[in-house]
């Protein structure tokens, strides 16, 4: 019964990026705290996006993670490039094998689409990369 009653407590830890560092004034680049603080939620926990304007190049969330967004996500200019190890994905915002994950509020992911389809980036003549 004791673990049983940990792992309920585990579940429901609360990580901010702002725990991380983040500004979240729109402008400065939060985009280390914003992993840092989705790569914490390894094993599931809530990832709340709250109180600003997160600035960020793409991350990635873990199974079992809610993320409440109340806050804004904007992708950073050259979002789309992409960090060491991600090689093949090319997502904003992505989880791999997830069979668990949660998005709540009312908060707004932007992601500057307009860069992305303006050709601000190579482009290649096959599926992987962005349609011309």
């Amino acid at each position: 019964m004791v673990v049983s009653f940990a792992v309920a407590i585990l579940a429901h830890r609360v990580v901010t990026p702002q725990q991380h560092g983040a500004v979240a004034d729109g402008m400065a680049n939060d985009t280390r705290a914003v992993r840092a603080a989705a790569a914490s939620c390894g094993g599931g926990c809530t990832l709340r996006f709250a109180n600003g304007t997160f600035l960020t190049g793409p991350f990635s969330l873990s199974d079992g993670s809610t993320v409440e967004l109340d806050g804004t996500i904007v992708a950073a200019p050259m979002a789309w490039w992409v960090p060491a190890g991600w090689e093949g994905v090319r997502a904003f915002v992505w989880t791999s094998g997830a069979s668990s994950l949660t998005l709540r509020g009312s908060g707004t992911i932007d992601g500057q689409g307009a860069d992305w389809w303006a050709g601000q980036r190579p482009v290649r003549n096959d599926s992987k990369w962005r349609p011309y």
